[in-house]
This record gives structure tokens, sequence and C-alpha cells, in this order.
């Protein structure tokens, strides 16, 4: 069986069918209960939602939040800018180091070795297809929580989309899906271990310049990290080798995205 969600015409400066293909994984996922993918589905965001990558940052920003934190760390870090010296060079540097995150991750899927018992072309394109579907349900979660909750900037003059980050989103949202992948690479655990702790670091580096930067403030970084490991982890563990459906992404004739999910009847 397939279900497929079409998003047609995407054009570069239209966000609207974006939020809308967001909007119809959510409700696929929400109203599939009594399928076996529906179960599968409620297992993978139980798993997703225990990850210590998810309820950790929550747990700080919460923390924060408790202590009214979040204007006092703000402030603090864009008058000292204690680790890049200055906000221009720490919004440079955040930009920096998102990229790193995404092109290490991708570096990453790219040489590790598939797991499942198709073939090496047909495994990848699954697997991608799953990396694509959450890095597009964990952006396009973010853009609607930005509209939503109208959050003033800090220091950046009055736009109101600072909650949550987008940058820690795409930042951690790689960092997510290259450590799952790096477990996949054949070489010694201490530099498979050393890769993670890489990627890691240009999430928290591209989230901090955020903060240092003086447009986010921290609890707007740490709920951009929850949410891109929630997304990112739900689709490692339903598109995992074994399990009774994959996702692919294709492309259509007039430009538009189709993601596609086959499970058994």
């Amino acid at each position: 069986m397939y279900w497929g969600l079409v998003n047609k015409s995407i054009s570069p400066g239209c966000r609207f069918p974006q939020h809308t293909l967001c909007s119809l994984l959510v409700v696929l996922f929400a109203t599939c209960g009594c399928s076996s993918l529906g179960s599968r589905a409620r297992e993978a965001a139980v798993i997703a939602a225990r990850d210590p990558w998810t309820w950790g940052p929550l747990t700080g920003a919460a923390l924060i939040t408790a202590v009214d934190g979040d204007e006092r760390l703000s402030r603090w870090a864009k008058t000292q800018t204690p680790l890049y010296g200055s906000t221009d060079a720490a919004q440079e540097a955040s930009d920096r180091f998102r990229a790193l995150a995404s092109n290490t991750a991708w570096l990453t899927f790219a040489a590790a070795v598939p797991q499942g018992k198709n073939s090496w072309l047909l495994e990848k394109g699954w697997d991608a297809g799953g990396n694509l579907a959450a890095l597009a349900v964990a952006r396009n979660t973010t853009g609607l929580l930005k509209a939503a909750a109208q959050r003033e900037r800090p220091h950046d003059g009055p736009v109101h989309d600072s909650f949550p980050s987008a940058h820690a989103t795409d930042a951690f949202a790689h960092a997510s899906f290259g450590r799952h992948y790096a477990d996949d690479l054949r070489m010694g655990r201490p530099w498979r271990e050393g890769l993670k702790l890489g990627m890691n670091g240009f999430a928290f580096a591209t989230a901090w310049g955020r903060v240092e930067g003086g447009v986010h403030y921290p609890t707007d970084v740490l709920a951009g990290a929850a949410i891109a490991n929630f997304a990112t982890r739900f689709f490692m563990e339903l598109n995992a080798p074994g399990t009774a459906w994959r996702v692919r992404p294709h492309t259509t004739e007039e430009g538009g995205v189709i993601i596609e999910i086959e499970t058994p009847l």
C-alpha cells in the first residue's frame, strides 16, 4: 500500500505549501491508530520523546524559564561575547557551523554501510527519504511555531520570529541523523565516537552563535534542538531496516514534492 503525500508547486519564496506538507504528515500519523503503521508510529514517537537529546534540551529550557534567566543569559552573551568576540562574528560563525553540521552528516550518511537486506542503492534511497522527511518535518514545525509564538527577538530589532531557532533546528537535526549513521561506518569505535562528538560540537556552536549574536534567547535554541532530535529520531525508528514501511521522496514534473510511504495492507 502506498500513501502519497503530495506537495505541488513549491516555489523558493513560498512557505505555505511546505507548512501544509508538515500538517499532512502529522495528520497521517495521528489518524492511523487502527493500523500496524499507527502502532509503529506511536512506538517510534515514544522512543524519540525518551531520547536524552529530546528531553534534555526541553529540561534545560524549563529550568532557564523557571529561574527567569532567559533574558539575563541573552543580555550577558551579547554584551560579553565570550566565545566569538563580537555579535557579527557570532552570527557568521553560526552560519559556518550549521553548514559544517549539514555537510558532515551527509558525508557520514554517504559513507555508512546500509543495514537492510535490499540492494545498496535501494537501501540508500530509502534511508535518504527518511532523512529528508525528518528534516522537512523539523524545519516546518519550527516555522509553524515561529508563526504561532510571534516572539520578538532579543536584541535584533522588532522581528517576531524568535521562537524556536531555525538555525538550531537545522544543525541539531543533521547532528542527530549523522550520529545514527556514524555507527554504521567501517572504522574503529574511537573514530566513530570522535565523529559524533564533532557533529554535536558543530550543532552546539551553531546554537550558541545565535544567542551570542543577539538574535535568539537560550530557550529558542534549546527548543529547536528538541524539535530536531524528536523529528529525526522518530523517522530513524520508522525507517529502520525490518520495519513494515519505508519513506521515499519524489519530485514531480511540475516541480512539486511527493513523500511516499510504503506499508503493507
